[in-house]
């Protein structure tokens, strides 16, 4: 569902290309993405963030959505890396 929803919010650019090499990355990825979600609580606070992106991205608010999108990778690379060093 993660990298459904967000290829939902890419697919609407146009770049075939793009989309391709991003849904290869998402796929590459997902095994980080499940071991970041296994902690009780990261679920809700994973949706919480796809929330407030989406409502973003359909008010048209590109800035908004960057912002959310780059704190959303920083909050799971910072999550993952305590994760995967302990």
């Amino acid at each position: 569902m993660n990298r459904a929803f967000h290829m939902a919010m890419i697919r609407p650019s146009g770049g075939l290309v793009t989309y391709q090499l991003l849904e290869r990355l998402q796929v590459l990825a997902e095994r980080y993405v499940r071991v970041h979600l296994e902690p009780y609580g990261r679920e809700a606070r994973a949706a919480e963030e796809h929330r407030e992106l989406l409502d973003a991205w359909l008010k048209g608010d590109a800035a908004k959505v960057e912002s959310l999108t780059a704190a959303h990778i920083r909050g799971t690379m910072k999550d993952l890396k305590q994760q995967l060093s302990a």
